[in-house]
């Protein structure tokens, strides 16, 4: 027998690679924070499929899977009816939650909603309390309600949207009730002790204007505030004690301090909001309201970082809350409401946009000067000066637009303009003359990133609107089972099948919108990496149903070019949704 070759054989073992370690396997090596980084990034479908790999990615999924919560009924349909609120799926989170505390003690979010969708904001949610007390009625409900409530330990945001009355009750004693172990404060105060044993008292009526001065003094950090315009002050001011003024005074400079995001809103108007409010009308108490917030309390504030506006404001208020924040450094600007808070490009009445806006009630808008607006609107905004003093004025004389007063005293600093309103909007396809120079002081936002701005969308083909068309086609664009089945034909689209890919398909509206705002943006913002996030708002629809188109703005060589673009997308699209509402802070 030959003698084997040791010294080969050693060689050999020498040279072959070590044995591979799967992926899987270096993931418990990695430091904690790099962990949870990945599994961040992860879905819920990946998550779920994690926790059934071992013990440990068991251990590690759970915490994400559970962190938040979803209470939402649905529509089940049996032999002898329908049932539009079965409140199945719900009851059987909850009752995880009630038997299996470890479980409960991850959830730091929870969202009690219906599974119908939420109301059109104007037509239907003023009409609407959705406050039935017929709905999540049983006791056995309200039970696991509680159980589930007191083990979970760490939660600390309660959402509500649009729920099921007797279910909000009871989340909102459970979570509230002092008597709870927890490890996160709730926000807010109150429960079901200070509920069942509140009595009212002679004694305590003298003290019901000062409630909520003695809550804002308990909380001296406040940072988030949202309230209603109308109600910081009566339209007499301050008509209380020299004690009482001078501890509001200290409120209001203690704010000015504290607060970063503000939000103020008043009722909608059906019509649209006025450029101002006459000094005769009936509403003159609440004008008076609304205008002591402006001199008496926005004045006062140094830090605020995002300012929203919302509902019945005329245009002059809100262009005097914008200068009275003149020394707070502003990065995000939100106004809301009916008319197009920048201006109206429709003319009076909407006469010069009539033929694409037959059928709609316009007789709140009021005309813009013209001339006032092109002499103007192209001039750069000069900036405030080191000594600016606040005095409110009031009126919407000749002058220069609402975007050149936002440009003139925080351009500098606002890194993200929302514009919604649909009356006197800018036209998409065929926008007015006066358009140009209203928008014009864009280009002087150079920190922005993001802008938000209702267009109008006219569908209107062979004198008949067109809108539920539109948006079926956007539908079937958007579903993978619509676009499997194309009908391949080598002829010319033609008449309103021509519209349809030339004017409202996808990227034929994100190539518009780019072309169309493109250049008004400011050359600094579109050159940085990423563009200028924009999104267009459509308003289509009967009951004033809202699409989104997101388009990146970029920086091209001969032009401005499209980076990319989603939609268009409905309110209640799921992704939108999801983004809306984990990116919202309080509102």
């Amino acid at each position: 027998m030959r003698p084997r070759n040791n010294t080969a054989n050693a060689s050999s073992s020498a040279s072959s690679p070590p044995p591979r370690t799967s992926t899987f396997q270096l993931l418990p090596r990695l430091p904690e924070e790099l962990l949870q980084e990945v599994l961040e990034r992860l879905k819920q479908s990946d998550l779920k499929s994690l926790q059934l790999v071992s013990r440990w990615a068991y251990h590690v999924a759970v915490p994400l899977r559970w962190r938040e919560v979803e209470l939402v009924d649905c529509r089940t349909r049996y032999e002898d009816g329908v049932d539009e609120h079965d409140d199945t799926p719900l009851i059987k989170v909850l009752l995880v939650l009630a038997r299996k505390p470890e479980l409960a003690a991850c959830v730091q979010v929870v969202t009690s909603r219906c599974h119908l969708p939420t109301p059109a904001i104007f037509q239907e949610l003023p009409r609407i309390p959705f406050s039935s007390q017929t709905l999540s009625t049983d006791p056995r409900t309200i039970c696991l309600v509680r159980h589930a409530v007191r083990n979970m330990t760490k939660v600390h945001t309660l959402r509500i949207i649009l729920g099921h009355p007797n279910l909000n009750d009871a989340l909102l004693r459970c979570f509230f009730d002092k008597r709870r172990k927890k490890s996160n404060p709730m926000r807010g105060i109150g429960g079901q002790d200070a509920y069942e044993n509140f009595a009212l008292q002679a004694s305590q009526i003298e003290q019901l204007d000062t409630i909520c001065l003695e809550f804002m003094e308990a909380h001296d950090k406040l940072q988030c505030l949202a309230w209603p315009m109308e109600s910081f002050f009566s339209e007499r001011g301050i008509t209380a004690s020299s004690d009482i003024a001078s501890r509001v005074t200290a409120v209001i400079d203690n704010l000015g301090r504290t607060l970063v995001d503000l939000r103020v809103d008043t009722t909608y108007s059906m019509f649209g909001e006025p450029q101002s409010e006459d000094s005769y009308t009936s509403n003159s108490m609440e004008r008076e309201r609304r205008r002591r917030f402006i001199e008496q309390f926005a004045s006062k504030l140094n830090k605020l970082e995002s300012i929203k506006i919302e509902g019945g404001v005329p245009r002059d208020e809100k262009r005097e809350i914008i200068r009275a924040l003149h020394a707070c450094p502003l990065e995000k600007i939100v106004m809301i409401g009916v008319a197009c808070p920048v201006g109206n490009t429709w003319g009076a009445d909407g006469h010069d946009l009539a033929d694409q806006i037959e059928g709609l009630e316009t007789p709140a808008l009021e005309g813009e000067d013209k001339e006032a607006i092109w002499k103007y609107g192209p001039i750069k905004p000069e900036p405030t000066a080191p000594n600016f003093t606040f005095e409110a004025n009031y009126g919407w004389p000749a002058g220069p637009p609402m975007l050149n007063i936002i440009a003139a005293y925080h351009a500098r600093t606002a890194t993200e303009l929302k514009f919604c309103g649909y009356q006197g909007a800018p036209a998409l396809l065929t926008p007015t003359p006066v358009t140009t120079p209203m928008l014009s002081a864009l280009k002087h936002f150079h920190n922005l990133r993001s802008l938000v701005i209702s267009l109008w969308l006219s569908t209107t083909f062979e004198d008949a609107s067109r809108d539920n068309d539109v948006i079926s086609y956007w539908l079937d664009v958007r579903s993978p089972t619509s676009t499997a089945l194309v009908r391949l034909t080598d002829d010319e689209p033609e008449g309103w099948e021509k519209e349809l890919r030339t004017k409202y398909a996808p990227d034929a509206l994100a190539w518009r919108v780019t072309s169309f705002l493109g250049p008004l943006l400011s050359e600094q913002a579109k050159a940085r990496k990423g563009g200028v996030n924009v999104r267009a708002s459509f308003c289509v629809g009967d009951c004033g149903g809202i699409f989104d188109v997101d388009v990146n703005v970029g920086e091209g060589a001969l032009a401005d070019v499209c980076l990319g673009f989603t939609g268009p997308r409905e309110e209640l699209e799921g992704e939108r949704r999801r983004t809306k509402l984990d990116e919202r802070r309080w509102f």
